[in-house]
């Protein structure tokens, strides 16, 4: 008896190997988001109270305000990438999984390069 692996059983293999490392990027992703949403949650509170912290001497206003506080949103739309998971759709829910991180490096060296106060 021999046992015949075609390239279509590989394939399916290797497709639901990607999905497992697809899953825990995801995850990875998520609970990275979580933990810059933490450090987040501290510099608002700090605003709201304008009370210390390196944030106030920031002086964001304007743009650089709006998508300070664009982050919780930014943080909520990326958990859609666990529909997109659901829906096969491998890569772009790992691209909206990553957004909260990338946008929020892309965020700080906005501020510290690019805004002039």
């Amino acid at each position: 008896m021999t046992i015949v692996y075609s390239e279509a059983h590989n394939d399916e293999i290797a497709r639901e190997g990607n999905r497992v490392l697809t899953f825990f990027g995801i995850l990875l992703s998520n609970v990275g988001s979580f933990g810059i949403t933490l450090f987040w949650v501290m510099g608002a509170i700090h605003l709201w109270q304008t009370n210390g912290g390196q944030i106030n001497l920031l002086g964001l206003e304007g743009l650089s305000l709006v998508l300070f506080w664009a982050l919780p949103l930014v943080v909520v739309v990326s958990l859609a990438a666990w529909l997109l998971y659901l829906a096969k759709l491998d890569l772009p829910a790992l691209a909206l999984a990553a957004a909260p991180i990338g946008l929020t490096v892309l965020y700080y060296l906005w501020l510290v390069l690019l805004r002039h106060p």
